[in-house]
């Protein structure tokens, strides 16, 4: 049963994976905090710090900064929460005060991830955020010298799997500056083009096809006029264009024209093969031609064995979906095709192309031809996955994968 905290949902997800044996808790009770404490040395390192008055100065003035993030987030959720049944605005309070300054968890996330809730009082602290996961990567990746081109650049990326054999979109046009660098023959078929260097969906758009001409829904244009408005798009930044990924029949009715694609999560501990982490399934709504939970978007948890779907969460909402707004279609219960196939392509890439790195975090679209790679990702989002899992990353194997990896480093 769930009910209602104001806007969080609370209670459990009916559908929501259950870890295998080895997942399920970080073999060292310390490894979060640990980590933690590696990540806010080596965050502390970084830029202006490094200069001494500087340093102390932001040591001494965090208590403040963190106070005034406390007040503004429970002016802003605490009497809602309060009033919804949830702890006093002074205990609200107290609590994200020990979790920022003992746990570097952020007073946003205590209303994010629901922390108020009284299960969930010992189970808080293994929460990781993006500032901690994020100072380790760093540090690992220039320790290894490993190259992130191909996974913050679209093109980069494309050209890798296409080399290595892994089944991915290929680039129909790339430009640039205003210029077209790349341009093959178009389709007679739907398209999509997208920045090639920007995340959570901006910019995308379908361009759908009929009697020799597209349209993104404001202009019609042939294969030269295109061309032309993708190189005009190019002049904010690098602008691509694909072929339009249509979703496998079984899940055809999880999206609004946008393909919906699972962002599979994998891990990789030094010298040893990678091994799967948590997934999530990304659904489009209406209104938007990607499957951003950000944007619109909607995002149900993966069982990791079965690749079955959990009820789905869409921002702002205060309910679980159990069902597709816009289409009607069923969402919890749901088997991913392909999913085996899908698992094994993105523990692959990993050994394959970016072995140096600790995690990447896949997007991975579910067509009739198979299992396809949209892209890879070195932020993947910590929590969009702890969102919808509705646990902490710290009780997974990943904060023992980092402070592995930081061991060798010389750092942890």
């Amino acid at each position: 049963m769930t009910r209602t905290l104001g806007c969080f949902v609370t209670g459990g997800r009916d559908g929501a994976r259950s870890l295998p044996d080895h997942l399920q808790m970080s073999t060292n009770a310390s490894s979060v905090a640990k980590l933690v404490r590696a990540s806010a040395r080596l965050n502390a390192e970084r830029g202006s710090t490094r200069i001494p008055v500087i340093r102390w100065m932001a040591r001494l003035t965090r208590p403040l900064r963190v106070t005034a993030k406390i007040a503004r987030e429970v002016k802003k959720r605490g009497p809602s929460c309060k009033r919804a049944g949830g702890p006093g605005m002074v205990t609200q309070a107290t609590t994200m005060w020990r979790l920022a300054t003992f746990h570097r968890i952020s007073p946003a996330s205590y209303y994010f991830y629901r922390l108020h809730r009284r299960d969930f009082q010992t189970r808080a602290q293994r929460y990781l955020e993006f500032t901690t996961l994020a100072a380790a990567e760093r540090r690992i990746l220039d320790a290894s010298s490993a190259d992130r081109a191909a996974l913050t650049d679209k093109r980069a990326f494309a050209r890798l799997c296409e080399q290595d054999g892994f089944p991915t979109p290929p680039i129909l046009a790339w430009a640039r500056g205003g210029a077209i660098e790349i341009a093959r023959e178009l389709p007679a078929s739907d398209l999509f083009s997208k920045p090639g260097a920007s995340a959570n969906g901006r910019g995308a758009a379908i361009w759908r096809f009929d009697d020799g001409q597209w349209s993104d829904g404001t202009a019609w244009h042939d294969a030269e006029s295109l061309l032309a408005e993708i190189a005009r798009r190019s002049d904010a930044g690098p602008h691509m264009l694909q072929p339009r990924i249509v979703n496998h029949d079984a899940i055809r009715g999880l999206g609004c024209g946008g393909a919906s694609t699972a962002r599979i999560v994998t891990i990789r501990f030094p010298d040893r093969p990678a091994e799967p982490l948590w997934s999530v399934f990304k659904m489009s709504a209406r209104g938007s031609a990607a499957d951003n939970f950000m944007r619109g978007g909607l995002l149900a948890p993966v069982d990791a064995d079965s690749g079955r779907l959990g009820p789905a969460l869409r921002q702002g909402s205060s309910a679980l979906v159990q069902t597709h707004p816009d289409t009607g279609a069923q969402i919890a219960g749901v088997k991913l095709p392909q999913w085996s196939q899908a698992l094994q392509l993105c523990l692959r890439a990993h050994d394959t192309l970016f072995a140096r790195f600790p995690s990447v975090g896949w997007d991975v679209a579910f067509t009739r031809e198979g299992p396809m790679l949209i892209e890879g990702n070195w932020n993947w989002s910590e929590e969009l996955l702890q969102l919808a899992h509705d646990r902490p990353l710290g009780e997974t194997r990943l904060p023992d994968c980092y402070l592995a990896h930081l061991a060798r480093a010389g750092i942890a």
